[in-house]
Parts: structure tokens; C-alpha cells; sequence
């Protein structure tokens, strides 16, 4: 008569209690994925946006570079704030929430990787983005290499259990809002001296940079709007966002309209200041790191956003 072999049993023991805890944390996931998604249709069933945003507040999402951030104004000079002020007046109703994300030095690449997070955590109704001057210095890419998604990767992505863990840490990595975008910018200056990109590249690096913000919020089925520059020295970004915004169907405004219009609203007003402003003068642009709007045009371009917003569906 053959003996039992002690060892084999413990470790038949041991396989069948991992095979059940395995397909115990498996039945888990799949309650969990199949009660999300049975509330979601129960939010959407009311009116409300899945996400868990409060009953009637529309938040709107800015991200971008230091046209964004509103560099080097107050922050209440800044087109998100202005655009904050104009909505509420506009739809006093509708409980608009404006958040500003944008960070000085960033470019296209960088918003499109850091944009998933942003959604999570912040939830928006609507994202504007104006981002793409910073792209013909910062090389920074943080998905080069990382290649065409699995389709094991889409299926994790479509998870509603999934993008709850993805909120968690979102709200984490969120936390210091001032150390994330530090970090953002050290990244950035690291190519500040390493030589201009060609117009060609600039291009198909913006080109590139702002399909995938549409591919991100398409997967979220957010309504967007693209802002260019009004400097003219910028053109390869106005031409990347006309193509992106054509193929998306997103809406677009051009800011270079809103300084003609502030020119004509203002004859008196200058073209270009010196940072700070002169006391007592109307300047349209400062000198800090680059041209950048003051409050005056950014209160244009702010009405600009405002009705693009308030037009899309």
C-alpha cells in the first residue's frame, strides 16, 4: 500500500485555499462593478451627471499653461476667474464652479497626461483648454514610448470599479496642488536650454498632444472647447487646434478676435508693457517670461469662453 504524502496534501490544502480567495475577491469585484454601474444609471435616471457632482452645479475644468494660470496677475485676473464672474451672471441659475489647473511652463503633452486624473478628481461639466505655446521648448513627454493602449488596458480603463480607485488616488495625488505642479515645471525647465523645436515638429507634437485630450474626453463624453493664441508667432497651435477641434467637433475660440476687438474697444490701450504695468495705463500684454494677456484682455476672452460654454449642448 502506497503512503499519503504529508507535503502534497499541505500544498493541495494551500492551492485550494488560494483558488478560493482568488474567487472570492473576483466575486467581489464583479459585485462592486455591477453595483456602480446599477447607481449610475440610477444618478443618470434623475438628471444628474455620473460622477456624483451636486445637484445642479456645473463645474467648469481649465487646463493649460501660464494663459490658463493667469501669469504674472493676481489670481482673480486670471480668464478662469473672470469667466467665473461671467457665467454666474450670465446663468445666475446654474451653479457654475470654475476650477483653475493651468501651470506655468506646461505644455501639450504634459496636460494630456495629467488630464485623466484631473477629471477624476474634479469632475467637470466642460473642460477648456488652451495649452501649446510652452511645446516649442519643453520636450517633456510623459507618454513617449508608452505605445498603443492593450486591450486588456481599455478594458481596465472601461471599468467603473477601476475609475473608482482611480478617483481615490487622483484626490491623493491632488492633495498638495502646489508640490504637484512644482514638480511639473522642474520637469519642463530641464529643457529649457536644450534648443527650439522646428515649426514642422512643433506642430505635429501639439497636433499630436491635443487628439489624445480629445480621445481622453471623448472616453468621458465631456464637452470641450479649444482656446488659441493671439500672437501670431503661435500659428502652428492655432492650426493643431482648428484640425483637433474639426475632428472632435469641438468648439474653439480664437483669441487673437478678442484682441482686435479689445484694440478697437481701446484705442488708448497699449500693445505691450513692461511687467509691472505702468500706474494709471491700459496695456494689453505684459512682459514677464513672454507676452502674456492682462486683465483687460482676458476679460474679453473670458466672454468669449462664456458664450461658447453656454452654447454647447
Amino acid at each position: 500500500m502506497a503512503r499519503a504524502d504529508p507535503a502534497g496534501g499541505r500544498l493541495a490544502a494551500v492551492a485550494k485555499h488560494a483558488a478560493l480567495v482568488l474567487f472570492g475577491l473576483a466575486a467581489a469585484l464583479l459585485l462592486l462593478e455591477l453595483g456602480l454601474r446599477a447607481a449610475g444609471l440610477v444618478v443618470r435616471s434623475v438628471g444628474q451627471r455620473d460622477g456624483g457632482a451636486a445637484p445642479g452645479e456645473r463645474v467648469v475644468l481649465c487646463v493649460g499653461d501660464s494663459h490658463t494660470y493667469g501669469a504674472p496677475l493676481p489670481g482673480e485676473d486670471a480668464y478662469p476667474a473672470q469667466l467665473q464672474q461671467r457665467l454666474d451672471a450670465l446663468d445666475p441659475d446654474a451653479r457654475w464652479r470654475v476650477i483653475n489647473r493651468g501651470i506655468p511652463g506646461m505644455n501639450s503633452a504634459q496636460v494630456a497626461a495629467e488630464l485623466e486624473g484631473w477629471i477624476l478628481h474634479d469632475r467637470p461639466a466642460a473642460v477648456v483648454v488652451w495649452v501649446g505655446a510652452n511645446d516649442w521648448w519643453n520636450r517633456d513627454d510623459p507618454r513617449a514610448g508608452a505605445g498603443a493602449k492593450s486591450a486588456w488596458r481599455r478594458l481596465l480603463e472601461g471599468s467603473r470599479a477601476y475609475r473608482l480607485y482611480r478617483t481615490f488616488t487622483a484626490q491623493s495625488a491632488l492633495a498638495d496642488w502646489d508640490r504637484a505642479a512644482g514638480e511639473v515645471v522642474e520637469r519642463s525647465d530641464r529643457w529649457l536650454f536644450s534648443g527650439p523645436r522646428s515649426p514642422r515638429d512643433r506642430y505635429v507634437h501639439t497636433l499630436r498632444a491635443l487628439s489624445a485630450i480629445a480621445a481622453t474626453l471623448a472616453q468621458h463624453g465631456l464637452p470641450w472647447l479649444i482656446v488659441t493664441y493671439p500672437q501670431p508667432e503661435y500659428r502652428w497651435q492655432r492650426s493643431a487646434a482648428e484640425r483637433v477641434a474639426e475632428r472632435s467637433h469641438a468648439a474653439i475660440v480664437h483669441s487673437a478676435e478678442d484682441l482686435a476687438r479689445a484694440r478697437r474697444d481701446h484705442p488708448e490701450a497699449v500693445l505691450d508693457c513692461p511687467w509691472p504695468a505702468p500706474e494709471g495705463r491700459a496695456c494689453l500684454f505684459v512682459e514677464s517670461m513672454g507676452p502674456h494677456p492682462t486683465r483687460l484682455l482676458y476679460g474679453y476672452v473670458a466672454a468669449s469662453i462664456a458664450d461658447a460654454l453656454l452654447a454647447l449642448p
